[in-house]
């Protein structure tokens, strides 16, 4: 995935969690019900997982940081996954106003980065996912939770990619059932597999820009970067195969602690 993809697809995943292209760090979610509790950020890390504590604990850390004394004293009740912290106004309000700082950003990026982007794309190779639409999804449900329990499933259903069975094969199945999975644990969120397919049917597997997705047109513009030239899908590779799918995310925001 070179540079401008992988802009392509953190703002697609950007879109679903916050209906922004460039993502809003300062959203403070938790529905209810919700099994993750409080939730913030860009990807919405939540109490339950324990990442809401090791963000903000790094946020705290950080010399520039903006709102460091106004955080910290909650860093106990973060750490301890103090649920009472769902109705707390003042963390609440605190997380929104942090949300602008140039450092909270800075660290939520690279949070996201180590903890998801990396791990995902690992995930990824490790099930011969080679293209970037591909290596996007795998992201999306690291981001939302499930990865390993649907990726096993796929795997269960019509074997790995292989000579037999393409990696467009197994992607659209694993959309199918990705869409069945969070009909059970998130079916508010069931449009992700479903814009997911439309890409799949329209071919974009390389990523190609412009992509349209719940309203928001993504650019290379977007990103204050030069239209490239469109890009060649990549021919079938030799299929490395492997004997079992591992999970490689820190924390499963759905099949774990959350139902978003």
């Amino acid at each position: 995935m070179n540079p401008l993809q992988k802009q392509t697809c953190i703002a697609i995943v950007n879109i679903f969690e916050s209906g922004s292209l460039t993502g809003n760090y300062g959203a403070v979610g938790g529905l209810k019900n919700d099994k993750g509790h409080l939730s913030y950020g860009r990807s919405q890390v939540s109490l339950m997982s324990g990442n809401l504590f090791l963000l903000i604990k790094a946020y705290c850390e950080a010399p520039d940081a903006q709102f460091a004394q106004e955080l910290s004293p909650f860093l106990g009740r973060l750490g301890n996954k103090d649920i009472t912290l769902d109705q707390d106004l003042t963390i609440r309000n605190i997380l929104r106003q942090a949300g602008n700082d140039p450092a909270m950003k800075r660290i939520q990026d690279d949070y996201f980065d180590r903890n998801f982007f990396q791990p995902a794309l690992a995930a990824a190779q490790h099930a011969n996912l080679q293209q970037p639409l591909s290596q996007t999804i795998a992201y999306d449900t690291h981001i939302q939770g499930g990865w390993q329990a649907c990726s096993m499933a796929v795997n269960a259903a019509v074997g790995p990619i292989g000579a037999n069975i393409p990696e467009e094969t197994w992607i659209t199945r694993y959309l199918e059932v990705r869409t069945e999975y969070l009909k059970r644990h998130a079916p508010q969120t069931t449009y992700r597999p479903e814009a997911f397919g439309k890409l799949v049917s329209a071919g974009t597997w390389t990523l190609d820009l412009p992509i349209a997705l719940r309203g928001i047109t993504i650019t290379a513009q977007s990103f204050g970067t030069p239209a490239p030239e469109p890009s060649i899908p990549l021919p079938p590779s030799p299929i490395r195969r492997s004997t079992a799918f591992r999970c490689f995310a820190p924390s499963f925001r759905i099949c774990a602690d959350r139902m978003s």
